[in-house]
């Protein structure tokens, strides 16, 4: 509205038991401390970009350890295990692959 926020209407909307909620942007989202609290957002560190959060697994499975919430891996960090321990290629063949800029 032009005149009042959106937690304003969202009070007043709860006081008098109007169902909706405040669209928020990525960042208020991200910052919530009630999606920290209940486990669906974390703070990690990035060894490339400092500390971030990111989303954990809704999953909650009984009896089971939490999944470790860690970074994205690095672009290319995997290629050696998958061109030469998956697809078989040889070390040479690999570095092949990348002094040509093709991996």
């Amino acid at each position: 509205t032009r005149t009042l926020g959106k937690m304003e209407v969202f009070a007043i909307a709860k006081r008098r038991r109007i169902p909706l909620a405040p669209v928020r942007d990525v960042d208020e989202v991200m910052r919530d401390r009630h999606m920290h609290e209940r486990g669906m957002l974390e703070w990690i560190e990035h060894d490339e970009i400092g500390r971030i959060v990111v989303p954990t697994t809704p999953l909650r499975i009984h009896g089971a350890d939490p999944v470790d919430t860690v970074p994205s891996p690095k672009l290319g960090q995997h290629n050696r295990e998958i061109y030469g321990d998956w697809l078989g290629l040889s070390a040479a063949e690999i570095a092949a692959l990348e002094q040509n800029s093709v991996i």
